[in-house]
Order: C-alpha cells, then sequence, then structure tokens
C-alpha cells in the first residue's frame, strides 16, 4: 500500500505529463496557425554555390493559380533562424509567404570564405533569388525584414538588388 506522499508525488507526475502535452499541441498549434499554415524546412546550394538554411512558412490557400506576397525575415548576429520563427509565424496568419534564413555561418547554413562575408547580403539576397522560383510566391511583392546584423544583410540585399534585378519591393 503506498503513503499518501508516493500518491500525491504520482498524481503531481501525471498532472505534469498531461499539462507537458497539452503545451506541445498548443505550440505546435499556434506555430501552425492551427494548420492553416505549411511550414518546409529547405536547405539549398545557393548560385553562389554554398547551402543556405530556410524555414518557408506559406499560408493555406495560397497556390501557383493564388500566390501571396513574400517576406524574407533576417536575424541578427550570431543567432539562427529560429529566433525569427514568431515573426514568421504571424506574417504567415496574415496571409504573407515567410521565410526565416539563416546567415551564412549561422544555424544550419555553411560558412563562407572570409573574402566572401560581405556578399550576397550573408545569404539573404540568395535567399531571395531562390524564392522566386517558388510557384507560390508573388514574385512582384518581395520584401525583407531585418534587424541588427539581420538589417545589415537587408540594406546590403537591397543595394545588389538596386544594381540591376528589382526583385525587392520594400525593406523593413
Amino acid at each position: 500500500m503506498k503513503s499518501k506522499k508516493e500518491r500525491l508525488s504520482l498524481i503531481g507526475v501525471i498532472v505534469g505529463v498531461i499539462l507537458g502535452i497539452i503545451g506541445l499541441a498548443v505550440s505546435l498549434n499556434v506555430k501552425t496557425n492551427f494548420g492553416k499554415t505549411t511550414i518546409y524546412e529547405t536547405k539549398i546550394v545557393s548560385e553562389s554555390g554554398y547551402e543556405l538554411a530556410m524555414d518557408i512558412f506559406v499560408p493555406k490557400g495560397v497556390t501557383s493559380e493564388t500566390p501571396a506576397p513574400t517576406i524574407l525575415v533576417q536575424h541578427g548576429g550570431n543567432n539562427c533562424k529560429e529566433e525569427m520563427k514568431m515573426y514568421c509565424t504571424e506574417l504567415s496568419r496574415r496571409g504573407y509567404v515567410a521565410v526565416g534564413v539563416d546567415m551564412y555561418g549561422m544555424g544550419d547554413s555553411q560558412a563562407l570564405p572570409d573574402s566572401q562575408w560581405l556578399t550576397e547580403g550573408r545569404g539573404l539576397y540568395d535567399a531571395v533569388k531562390y524564392i522566386r522560383t517558388l510557384p507560390f510566391v508573388d514574385t512582384e511583392h518581395i520584401g525583407l525584414l531585418g534587424y541588427s546584423r539581420g538589417g545589415k544583410a537587408a540594406s546590403e540585399s537591397l543595394q545588389l538588388d538596386n544594381e540591376g534585378n528589382h526583385y525587392i519591393e520594400s525593406v523593413y
């Protein structure tokens, strides 16, 4: 026969497990807007020849027939795309395709040689060129959002874009 203390401990463990499962389910549903957003974890070899990791948040109803404006979201220095998931989640709730990008040398993206660190917007502009190939992206409406070093990457990407392609509509 178990003591009262042992029974209370067992009840506490059971309640803790149940609350953990509920928390996990709620978290997953919030991240995907309760199933209205599909998240693709993608790693490509960019035009620059390096591996670039991205998370692409696609709202329900966005297809090649109904493409959506896209915002690429860039983290700050010494971080990774996971830091920006809350922004991507909110943007996708509002109908945008949102793309969290790992800068080269951070997260799951490949490190660049020192001589190329300041080229291609630290990976952000390579991501812009890639997402333009996706059928559900409205290529006339592409924006960049970044803060700290991500803001610098957005500025560098816009400068590269202004030198010829004009893919980027706005920078935040």
